[in-house]
């Protein structure tokens, strides 16, 4: 079971149906689920209507260590770079641990 899981709903700057919105999302899972400290990768698109997010992420992490380390790979700062920068419109940073 992940120690971490790292959820990020975003809104994207490109209308429904824009090609650059799966080129985002292939370069997300091409580059981030390669990071050796992500142990599982995911995204989505919302359904629901009453959310301004159209899609999310959720990665896993082992660890608290290995979630930071996530930041400073070089696969992470690339897809920063040259996606999300220009492609994210809005996010929110969400991350869970169990507890009981």
């Amino acid at each position: 079971m992940p120690a971490l899981r790292h959820i990020v709903p975003v809104s994207l700057n490109y209308e429904e149906g824009d090609p650059r919105i799966q080129e985002f999302f292939d370069a997300a899972k091409k580059l981030l689920s390669a990071i050796p400290y992500v142990q599982e990768y995911h995204h989505y698109k919302q359904t629901q209507t009453e959310t301004s997010f159209q899609y999310g992420f959720v990665l896993e992490f082992k660890s608290e260590e290995d979630f930071q380390k996530f930041f400073n790979h070089p696969n992470e700062l690339e897809f920063t770079e040259k996606h999300w920068n220009a492609a994210v419109k809005d996010f929110l940073d969400c991350n869970f641990v169990e507890f009981d």
